[in-house]
């Protein structure tokens, strides 16, 4: 159906349309005419009814196809739309007495009140009204009197302190975790400290100015600053001692074991 319908809105646009060309080529006038006022064009065919029949004609019998199939489709899509009405009309009369039978149950209710109730509950399906039970403000009151009650508890005193203390107590949560979230985020610095790292001593020339350790290959220890290498490769390296100085020259040959003062990460 709804096919039908485009199809047919399509002939009546297209119709229209070649009516229009028509009126434009008979003149400009009446191309305006055709255009914007919507009896010009029962005018114009009706004066050139040799050159705007056809078209005349296709418009008129398409727009009136419009109207019948939109009507028939419509006609039939009313009662679906009434089936679905009655049909949650009756789905909110089984509620309602569900809702009063349990009333009755429970002794909310009695049985006189129940058939009042459902003679109101019927008479508003008759005259498709919405209908609300009675007890339902009921209800709500009883809802609301629990409410108050319960916002009353929670502004006692014992209430309000308990809620401060929580509060505080979520504060100062919140800013241990930032802190320690904050200190972790932060990179450790290194630290370095001195200390004697052996070395090859073949490669003493790199270390001249530094603090070096020595051991002969004889036994005999040798501590100071390496000063100088001399020409023959010799280690120069200077004491202090009683307030002087003491110059070792040794041969790289004799050297067992040598170190050099250096930074290392701890």
């Amino acid at each position: 159906m709804e096919i039908l319908i485009v199809v047919v809105s399509l002939a009546a646009l297209v119709s229209f349309l070649w009516l229009v060309v028509v009126a434009f080529k008979t003149h400009v006038l009446w191309g305006l005419a055709c255009l914007f006022l919507p009896f010009a064009t029962l005018i114009f065919a009706i004066l050139n009814w040799d050159r705007a029949a056809k078209p005349f004609l296709t418009h008129v019998a398409s727009s009136a196809l419009i109207f019948a199939v939109a009507w028939s489709y419509f006609a039939s899509v009313m009662p679906m739309l009434d089936a679905d009405a009655m049909q949650l009309q009756a789905q909110n009369i089984q509620e309602v007495q569900q809702q009063i039978l349990r009333r009755v149950q429970n002794g909310e209710m009695t049985e006189d009140e129940a058939k009042a109730e459902m003679q109101l509950a019927m008479q508003a399906a008759l005259k498709h009204q919405p209908y609300r039970p009675s007890f339902m403000g009921q209800e709500r009151a009883v809802a609301a009197v629990k409410i108050e009650a319960k916002d009353r508890a929670d502004m006692t005193p014992e209430a309000i302190n308990a809620r401060i203390e929580d509060a505080i107590a979520r504060e100062d949560a919140r800013r241990a975790q930032a802190a320690a979230e904050a200190a972790a985020a932060v990179p450790k610095k290194p630290t370095y400290v001195r200390r004697f790292v052996a070395k090859d001593v073949s490669s003493a020339g790199q270390d001249i100015g530094k603090a070096v350790s020595l051991t002969t290959i004889n036994g005999l220890e040798r501590s100071g600053d390496l000063v100088d290498i001399s020409r023959k490769g010799e280690l120069i390296v200077e004491q202090r001692a009683h307030g002087g100085k003491i110059l070792y020259t040794i041969g790289p040959d004799l050297v067992g074991n040598y170190k050099v003062q250096e930074w290392i990460e701890r």
